[in-house]
């Protein structure tokens, strides 16, 4: 599933607490908090495969 798509299932049952945004890195990312309060971050890594970084340590 992509992010904006587990985003969207994810936005009818718990708060967001940051809506999906591209970072300086290219990575799209949005945090949710869940029933317990914790604040969960959740990132595309397409961006990080695709880069210089990515395709250092990016698992296959």
């Amino acid at each position: 599933m992509r992010t904006s798509g587990f985003l969207a299932t994810v936005s009818e049952r718990t708060e967001i607490v940051k809506g999906l945004l591209t970072e300086h890195t290219g990575q799209r990312v949005f945090c949710f908090r869940d029933p317990d309060g914790y604040v969960i971050g959740v990132n595309d890594n397409a961006a990080f495969r695709n880069s210089d970084l990515g395709s250092k340590y990016a698992e296959s």
